[in-house]
Parts: C-alpha cells; structure tokens; sequence
C-alpha cells in the first residue's frame, strides 16, 4: 500500500527504529532565491525468476518539489515481507528514501542490511548500520554444478543533486564478498569486494579469467551502475539532468536468475524556476527524508502538511 504526503522543504524530521532505540535527525533548509522543480525516488528491489516464475518489486518511494511544496509517495508496509517465498535474497532488512528540496537539491537512499540493520539518509556515503547477519545474494545456481553468490553486511547506493545540476552517486558493498562453488574448484574461491568500487565494474572483471570463463555464460554482473538521466525539456537553460544509480544489476540465462536490480536511487531532473518559469512536473526533487529499518520492521516519520516557503 502506498500514500502520497505533503512536506515543507524546511522540515527536521526523528526517526527511532522499533529495535534497538537507533534515531537519525537530519534537517534540511530551503535555500533563499527563487526556487527549483526537483525530484528524486528510492527502489530497494526488483528481482524476477524465471524457475519457477517469481517476481519481487518493492514499490518506489518517489519525492517531487514544484518549487513551493514537496510531496512524497511511499510504502506503508514492511518491505521485508516482500522476500518471502523467494530464496535468490536473504536480508533482515529493506528501505528506500528520497526527499526533493525546493533549492535545487536532491538525494535519496535505498538498500538493505542483515537482521538488525539500518537504512537512513543523513551521510550520502555512508547511509547504513549493519545487522548481526549477512546478506546473501545468490547469483546463479546451475543444478549443483556451480554456484555463485555475493555475501555482505549491507549494500546500499545514494545519490545527491545539487542547485547548479551537478549530481554524484555511489554504490556502497560494506563487507562484500564474491563466493564461487564448483566441484573442481577446491575450496571455494573468494575475492573481497571494494565497499566503493568504480561506476559501471563488470564482477568478472574482478575474478581470474578461469572464474571467468566459467561464469560468464550462465550470469553478468554490473557494481556501482551509473546512467546520466536527459531533462524531458532537453538542455535549455535552467533544465538540469540527474543520475541513476543501480548497486547491483544482475542478468542470468538458463534456469538461473533472470533478472536482479538491487538498490536503485535516482536523483534529478531539475528545473531553475527563475529560468524556466512554467514547468510540467512530470517527476522533479532533493533526498533529506528519513527511513530506519530494524529488523524485520519499516517505520516512516512523515512531516508536518504545509507549504514550504522560501526566506
């Protein structure tokens, strides 16, 4: 279930998580001039099977700013509960944030964590406290043949926009690492992941040519996944673009996993009001709000309904 709220772009939002008292408090100031169209939106999963036939989308939180007030459409529901009937993800938790600010600044947040964790927004490079477990991603598992996995205490990704339309993204693997099992591979071969690799690293890059070889007919693996969004208006001036930023994309072939993409946040377009005076907010904000998840729960802290207004 989802529902759409109103909040200013001068807000201070707590928010505590049901286990273990964890509280972030962020603020977020309207800057003084004339105000941006933003937006901004969070996915934290979208995962398809193709045997047997399973589809898993978290729905996104979505913020747009028309440049006097904010609005964001969320979840209400755990997301958590999203997972079950599925064995391709185990997590303790999921969540997904994105805030627009009328100053023409973005950011949003999405990922998921072992059970205990934390998914916030209030440091763009750092936006998760890891649980007590792994997360487990399977990659592929052909018939007991070979199989491959990423293991990680959170993986997260976050992007920011600022006033001028400059945006930057990052994937965040905290305690990453790729696990590969196949009979002749003895033991099982592992490689440590960086917690913030390059935009756009192919995974079997990073393995010998042997792993390699082995996995790349059967799975594709994209870290830190990077694409330049276009404004819809084009490139006039005051049209700003954004960035999508994917943590891990995952297609497979064969009876294996179709399709993976896990944490993705996007950040922009935006519009310079001063500029471009009448703009159609066909999605448009900045990422300030707050989403703690503990455990197997999701709380959201909405704000005060008012207009926001710039000093």
């Amino acid at each position: 279930m989802s529902s759409a709220r109103v909040r200013s772009t001068t807000r201070r939002l707590a928010l505590a998580g049901t286990a273990g008292g964890a509280a972030t408090i962020l603020a977020a100031t309207a800057a003084m001039g004339a105000p941006f169209a933003t937006q901004a939106s969070a996915t934290a999963l979208h995962l398809s099977v193709l045997d047997p036939t399973v589809v898993v989308d978290t729905t996104t939180e979505t913020a747009e700013n028309d440049g006097s007030t904010e609005t964001v459409t969320a979840s209400e529901q755990p997301l958590i509960s999203l997972l079950n009937g599925q064995d391709v993800l185990t997590a303790g938790a999921l969540g997904e944030v994105a805030v627009a600010n009328n100053d023409g600044t973005s950011a949003a947040c999405s990922g998921v964590t072992g059970e205990g964790g934390l998914v916030d927004v209030g440091d763009a490079a750092n936006c998760t406290t890891p649980g007590t477990a792994p997360v487990v991603l399977n990659l592929v598992d052909v018939l007991g043949l070979v199989s491959a996995r990423i293991e990680a205490d959170a993986i997260t990704a976050t992007c920011e926009t600022q006033a001028d339309g400059t945006s930057s993204g990052q994937a965040n693997l905290v305690g990453a690492r790729l696990v590969v099992d196949q009979p002749l591979l003895i033991p099982d071969v592992i490689v440590d992941l960086d917690t913030t690799v390059a935009p756009n690293t192919d995974l079997l890059s990073l393995v010998s040519p042997t792993v390699s070889a082995l996995l790349s007919p059967l799975v594709s693996v994209t870290l830190n996944q990077q694409v330049p969004l276009d404004h819809p208006e084009g490139t006039d001036p005051g049209y700003y673009g954004g960035l999508s930023v994917t943590a891990i994309d995952v297609d497979a072939v064969g009876d294996a996993l179709a399709n993976v993409e896990l944490a993705n946040v996007t950040c922009g377009p935006s519009a310079d009001l001063a500029l471009v005076p009448a703009v159609p907010l066909a999605g448009l904000p900045i990422a300030l709000g707050t989403l703690a998840v503990v455990g197997t729960g999701v709380a959201v802290v909405t704000t005060k309904r008012r207009q926001a207004t710039s000093h």
